[in-house]
């Protein structure tokens, strides 16, 4: 990678950065609060390498095997963050690749996570994605869906193996304040 694209990557990862931490301010937040994901779907390895030597704290991926080979490859100099909808059948690979999973968006998920990680004698870390804007075409439980299916998960996943994080709303609502 040459050293003009390496400062590309720092310049752009600076001025993101920075209206990161601008909008954490308007929010009454500190910017270093937020964790930059770097969705690096459809980028090429040495690039990917460029943007971690550059500082991105954390990747993201929307599909399992593509990035199963990013990893291979790269290893786990940063987080891996699972961006895109899991199927049941890809639980194995998530769980062998990435460290936190965004899309957790059904009980059958929920608990096919939960299983594999009790067997493996660990702990995944998870995000309920939420569709705020109950659009048919984007992923996660419907707001009225919510109380239900955490309180589904709850007594089953979570003695099993799988820890809920926080709560992925999606679409992104930016003027709305955070609490």
């Amino acid at each position: 990678m040459t050293d003009g694209v390496q400062g590309d990557i720092r310049a752009n990862l600076a001025a993101v950065r920075e209206r990161i931490a601008r909008a954490a301010e308007r929010a009454g937040r500190r910017g270093e609060d937020v964790l930059l994901v770097a969705v690096s779907k459809t980028v090429p390895i040495e690039r990917i390498r460029a943007a971690i030597a550059a500082g991105v704290p954390a990747l993201g991926e929307n599909r399992v095997q593509e990035a199963m080979v990013k990893i291979a490859a790269i290893g786990h100099l940063v987080p891996w963050h699972l961006i895109g909808h899991l199927q049941t059948n890809k639980v194995k690979d998530a769980l062998d690749g990435f460290d936190l999973i965004h899309s957790v968006d059904r009980l059958p998920l929920a608990e096919a996570l939960s299983a594999r990680a009790a067997r493996e004698g660990r702990r995944v870390e998870a995000l309920v994605q939420i569709n705020v804007a109950e659009e048919p075409q984007k992923g996660g439980l419907r707001p009225a869906d919510l109380g239900p299916a955490l309180a589904a998960m709850t007594p089953r996943c979570l003695s099993w193996g799988l820890r809920i994080a926080k709560r992925l709303v999606a679409p992104l609502i930016l003027k709305l304040p955070v609490r």
